[in-house]
């Protein structure tokens, strides 16, 4: 596959990663099921509980109802938030692996002066969204090292009104 297609596919991979735009939405405050005035509880309550709706992205909250809350179901939150964040971080080191192979195939064609114009344009575009892939898993690895110390304040809450049943 030539370099250039690859890097079209880079692009639309990197459309919607962990910590990109549109992955995750807020809940309708007016749809919510009670006025909590937290984003993680003020949800539509599905009437099931499904904890694996519930995680964090990395910019939002992907909220798990307030009946899963109650049920006993924080700490399944905690965890697939947890798994979101690590999903996303492998996600982004993968194209960060892509984006290197891509960036030393055009430096090739630069020492072999084939399309250099392209090939420069495309050598930092690559160096641009490594950066920018790392400073995103930089903030993943503070997220997480924050949130293993300082669980969410919903949750928080609740693993308490769990504890103390």
């Amino acid at each position: 596959m030539p370099i250039y297609n690859r890097l079209i596919m880079l692009g639309v991979g990197l459309g919607c990663l962990s910590l990109g735009t549109g992955c995750a939405t807020n809940p309708d405050p007016s749809a919510a099921s009670g006025d909590t005035g937290s984003p993680v509880l003020a949800t539509i309550d599905s009437g099931d509980c499904q904890p694996e709706q519930g995680y964090f992205d990395g910019l939002e909250v992907k909220p798990l109802t307030a009946q899963c809350l109650d049920t006993g179901n924080a700490a399944g939150y905690l965890e697939s938030w947890k798994n979101g964040l690590l999903a996303g971080r492998l996600n982004n080191e993968s194209y960060i692996l892509k984006a290197i192979k891509i960036r030393r195939e055009a430096r090739q064609h630069l020492e072999e002066n084939v399309d250099v114009e392209r090939s420069r344009r495309l050598l930092d575009n690559m160096n641009k969204r490594i950066r920018v892939l790392q400073a995103r898993n930089k903030t993943v690895d503070d997220w997480l090292m924050h949130y293993e110390l300082t669980p969410p304040a919903d949750v928080q809450t609740a693993l308490v009104r769990q504890s103390t049943d």
